[in-house]
């Protein structure tokens, strides 16, 4: 399964997005996130989404990834 990308600010989307990662998945931040985040359980207990992120994921069985990065 190729990388997909998804840019919202809508926290309910991301939440769906995010729910099917294991909460410990250690996550990727790009130059310039600056989230005070370092799993995926992390970025689910955010109260609001920030504006101006994109997510890459990628759900292959031997290959879970999710990076967030500045667009």
């Amino acid at each position: 399964m190729p990388d997909v990308h998804l840019t919202t600010s809508d926290t309910k989307v991301m939440r769906d997005m995010l729910k099917v990662f294991p909460a410990d998945l250690e996550i990727e931040l790009g130059n310039g996130v600056l989230l005070n985040a370092k799993t995926v359980g992390d970025l689910l207990s955010l109260p609001t989404w920030p504006k101006g992120l994109r997510v890459t994921y990628n759900r292959e069985y031997d290959h879970l990834r999710v990076r967030l990065d500045r667009i």
